[in-house]
């Protein structure tokens, strides 16, 4: 007999596999990843993604707030598969509940030495999304040295009154 706390939502029951292959098909669709990785998963790792993808859905409509206030205000999207190896902002929806990370990379790798001009560029440039961030209404805060993602921003929110407002094409 399986103990009920370990069996997984993507667990098939039935032995059909057809309500499983349903929910893996889904699955693959929404977090973009292969459906051949996610046939060998196992069960606690589909649930990690499953958390993954709903946390990322969550916090959709605020992710895209931040992206259309950081690109009107002249900020690129970071794009690591850039050939170029080009920097810019990079939104995560993923990795904390409290709220979205957003943070600035200077290109594609980075140096991460102290004192490197990477790693200082990048805390500039992140205190200035944060200062567009809060001036657009975004309940936003860096996070500290000691903590985990430090420097980076926290987003938690938008409030009431949206602060300024990029201009509409």
């Amino acid at each position: 007999m399986t103990d009920p706390f370990l069996r997984s939502d993507y667990d098939d029951e039935s032995g059909s596999g057809a309500q499983s292959a349903g929910r893996i098909d889904e699955l693959a669709r929404k977090s973009g990843l292969p459906r051949s990785l996610l046939d060998t998963a196992p069960a606690e790792i589909l649930e990690d993604i499953a958390e993954a993808v709903a946390r990322a859905e969550s916090w959709s409509d605020l992710a895209d707030s931040i992206y259309d206030v950081l690109e009107a205000a002249g900020f690129h999207q970071h794009d690591p598969y850039n050939a170029e190896g080009g920097g810019g902002f990079h939104i995560n929806t993923i990795l904390r509940d409290d709220g979205i990370l957003v943070s600035w990379a200077s290109r594609r790798h980075t140096v991460y030495e102290p004192g490197s001009f990477e790693v200082t560029t990048e805390r500039i440039v992140q205190t200035a999304l944060l200062g567009i961030l809060v001036a657009c209404g975004f309940e936003a805060e860096q996070i500290p040295d000691d903590e985990d993602f430090a420097a980076y921003i926290l987003v938690t929110g938008r409030g009431e009154e949206p602060g300024l407002l990029p201009p509409r094409d």
